[in-house]
């Protein structure tokens, strides 16, 4: 389905998702279906829908969880909004997954938690009809696509200096602590990278102890936010977006 709207959203399109026989679907901890891709009416811009049975990873283990896929893009990147739906077994709305508003080269957008693994095959949820699950994503397109050539390249020596702090430790100030491991960082700089509060992780002065998260994907985050780069987002995206939200409110409490 695509069509032109006007003013706030230039274009948008949608597919429709349904898994058959999803009780039977590989229910290991991180393995995942993914959709057929969609894309709007020049094929610039292909999607895919990915969804894990059974969590993304340890932490999200017993929930159901679904992202949407940017697969291409032209270079320059894309502004959009996308919209994930659960409907149940009448073809009806029953839960909104996400709505989020984007600007990214390549990336997974709006993960969440869909529901208790358990409660999505529960009857009575009225989720599921002849074992079956759909899952509908509108995307709106509210930016025009730039030209890299109207782009002016930043100054690269300020993600350069700051990237070298981070990587030798130097002048850090306080020390980041996930499952054993510890990251020697800077107040002032994770404080201007994020927002809000949170008590689901404890605080010293000036030490942080991260619960539920993997060293790794705490190192890839850190890294994005010293030096604007992920060089490992494709083999991690899922996790980054699932720890995300979780680790913004910790930083901030600085």
């Amino acid at each position: 389905e695509k069509r032109k709207i006007p003013k706030k959203s230039l274009e948008e399109f949608s597919c429709s998702w349904t898994i058959s026989n999803f009780s039977f679907a590989d229910d290991e901890n991180g393995a995942s279906l993914t959709s057929s891709t969609f894309s709007d009416a020049s094929g610039r811009l292909k999607w895919a829908l990915q969804l894990y049975p059974n969590g993304v990873d340890s932490v999200q283990e017993g929930y159901v969880s679904c992202f949407a896929v940017l697969v291409s893009a032209p270079e320059a990147g894309v502004r959009a909004c996308a919209r994930l739906v659960l409907l149940n077994a009448e073809g009806q709305e029953a839960k909104v997954i996400g709505e989020r508003v984007f600007l990214h080269l390549s990336a997974l957008i709006c993960i969440d938690f869909i529901d208790d693994r358990n409660d999505v095959l529960d009857d009575a949820s009225g989720l599921l009809q002849d074992d079956k699950l759909t899952l509908t994503c509108k995307v709106s397109i509210t930016g025009c696509l730039i030209s890299t050539a109207q782009v002016k390249e930043p100054d690269s020596s300020l993600a350069f200096e700051l990237g070298e702090l981070w990587e030798e430790s130097l002048l850090t100030d306080c020390t980041l602590c996930v499952a054993g491991q510890e990251f020697k960082a800077h107040k002032s700089i994770l404080a201007g990278n994020t927002s809000s509060t949170t008590s689901s992780n404890k605080h010293t002065h000036n030490r942080v102890e991260i619960k539920e998260m993997e060293p790794d994907v705490l190192k890839e985050i850190l890294t994005y936010i010293y030096s604007g780069k992920a060089p490992n987002i494709r083999q991690m995206a899922a996790k980054l977006l699932a720890a995300a939200d979780m680790v913004a409110p910790t930083l901030t409490h600085y």
